[in-house]
């Protein structure tokens, strides 16, 4: 005889491929917003610091490089870190022997990274430095 009165709830409700990819493109929108939110101040900030066209190409060269790994940062954050600072590194290295300069803001995209990556440098040095002090 089977009891009418009792009811089995689900815990885990599997979600369907429409709300799945629904999700994902979501996902998507908002890093590609993230990686063009860094970038963005550089390159309106180049013409202040150094308008000439080396800078510019060279700028531009890094931006591609840092929105297209900050695009998926969420699948690799640590290796996208080092991307994008190698990336950096490079250009600075590049624009150095040029003689150009580029914006202090080129470092943004590094800082992005940095943050996916779950590595906040100051942050937990401040923190432990302020708990140790008292």
């Amino acid at each position: 005889m089977a009891n009418s009165f009792v009811r089995v709830i689900p815990i885990y409700r599997p979600r369907s491929t429409v709300e799945t990819m629904a999700n994902r493109a979501r996902s998507a929108r908002t890093d590609a917003a993230v990686a063009l939110g860094a970038v963005a101040p550089a390159l309106v900030h180049q013409s202040a610091a150094d308008p000439s066209g080396a800078a510019s190409l060279a700028l531009g060269g890094y931006a591609v490089v840092a929105v297209a790994a900050l695009t998926v940062r969420r699948r690799a954050p640590v290796a996208i870190c080092c991307l994008v600072f190698a990336a950096f590194a490079a250009t600075e290295a590049a624009t150095s022997v040029a003689g150009v300069s580029l914006s202090a803001l080129t470092l943004l995209p590094v800082a992005v990274a940095l943050s996916s990556a779950g590595v906040a440098p100051l942050t937990g040095w401040a923190v432990q430095r302020a708990r140790t002090s008292r």
